[in-house]
């Protein structure tokens, strides 16, 4: 019986040791298929391509908030931004090309996601051409070799720029930021950029912008035409004029102003009946001073003066008023010459668009109601122009209000 029951526990001890193997192989196993899962593939030494790599958030954080920046240097860099994943091939290729004064390709990649042999930029993904200089021949040449790599219209090409921001984002000296610009940028041009902060393992690395829209320098910017209601017409009366004969001018809000002869005294009496007989005169006397409004009169009213030696002075009248916009203007100011209207000056009235903000003595200015502004145009202009403008305002300390804007 005993050698039974010594048996029975070298058999329990095997059963227990295989076990123990089996249950070891499988956590293995399965920890091999959980690694596998978790980690990118593993790669030969010198696998990857050369580039850099950064963990990006934008500031400040709240979505689709833009910051202020003024261009302060052009680098001699050409820049290409790429918005879909690259295989490592192809990075390859772009890296190993040599071009007349070529000092260094860089591959940028703002929050990466690798797979198996390409990679993405979450952020942005960016290939700079740091030349010794830029010139035509050099650009076209970087443009022939993105075409055969990525294919025509599967990039964009910029500069690159350097500008600097209103305030320090990092602590002191982190007022400058890099950012992609246009080919026609020059320094102390004003953008609103969507700004990130750059880290890598936790530590600052620095910023990077990208563009959403150039802000217009004031007072004189671009605009669009988007409606026209009248026309406004103006107009000095320098001496007779016959107001009668505007009647055949379709308008029903005309101001009119008849000149005046002003007399730095009191006139006597008889002499004001006679002036007063004339037709279309009006006379006051005001602080010890005389003074004659009159339409067509004044060659009478001169006679009077020079036969009792008074002297005077002759003050210009004016006229205002608005008619349609599809008045015919030749044959309006054929009738205001008629009527004895001079320097006769048109304008119309309308509606333009402007850009949202706009640069004034260097503070960012808000436009109100920017999609239709009202404007004083050019009588020669159409609703679809594109004009300048020269934009009116009004300080109040540090503030700055857009009141106007008229077509220079």
């Amino acid at each position: 019986m005993a050698k039974k029951k010594k048996k029975l526990r070298v058999k329990k001890k095997k059963n227990f040791s295989r076990f123990m193997i089996y249950l070891m192989m499988a956590v293995m196993l399965l920890s091999g298929f959980y690694f596998i899962g978790r980690s990118p593939p593993k790669r030969e030494e010198g696998s990857l391509p050369s580039m850099e790599t950064y963990d990006v958030r934008q500031i400040p954080e709240e979505s689709n908030v833009t910051v202020k920046v003024i261009t302060k240097e052009i680098m001699t860099e050409l820049v290409a931004k790429i918005n879909f994943p690259i295989n490592f091939e192809t990075i390859r290729n772009i890296q190993n090309t040599s071009l007349d004064g070529l000092e260094k390709t860089t591959l940028e990649v703002g929050n990466p996601k690798f797979y198996e042999s390409a990679i993405e930029g979450k952020a942005y993904l960016l290939f700079r051409f740091t030349f010794d200089e830029i010139d035509d021949n050099r650009t076209t040449s970087v443009k022939n070799i993105l075409d055969a790599e990525l294919g025509t219209n599967n990039y964009n090409l910029l500069g690159g720029c350097i500008g600097n921001l209103p305030i320090n984002i990092s602590g002191p000296g982190t007022d400058r930021v890099y950012f992609p610009c246009e080919f026609d940028t020059e320094v102390d041009d004003y953008f609103m950029i969507f700004l990130l902060k750059k880290t890598r393992d936790g530590l600052f690395e620095g910023m990077i912008g990208f563009v959403r829209n150039k802000i217009k320098v004031g007072p004189v910017i671009d605009a669009d035409v988007v409606n026209i209601t009248n026309i406004l017409a103006q107009g000095f009366i320098e001496s007779d004029f016959y107001p009668d004969r505007l009647s055949k001018i379709n308008t029903s809000d005309i101001e009119i102003v008849p000149p005046k002869i002003l007399i730095n005294k009191t006139v006597g009496n008889e002499t004001l009946e006679e002036i007063n007989s004339l037709p279309a005169v009006d006379t006051l006397i005001e602080d010890n001073k005389t003074l004659i409004s009159f339409n067509s009169s004044y060659e009478d009213i001169s006679e009077i003066l020079k036969m009792e030696n008074i002297s005077y002075n002759l003050e210009e009248g004016y006229l205002t008023f608005t008619v349609p916009e599809s008045t015919n203007v030749s044959s309006m100011n054929y009738t205001l010459n008629e009527s004895g209207i001079s320097n006769i000056t048109l304008k119309k009235a309308g509606f333009v668009s402007l850009p949202d903000k706009v640069i004034i003595d260097d503070k960012l200015v808000t436009i109100p109601n920017n999609e239709r502004f009202n404007a004083m145009l050019n009588v020669e202009t159409e609703i679809g122009d594109r004009i300048n403008v020269s934009l009116s305002t009004l300080r109040y300390g540090e503030q700055v209000f857009i009141m106007g804007a008229e077509e220079t």
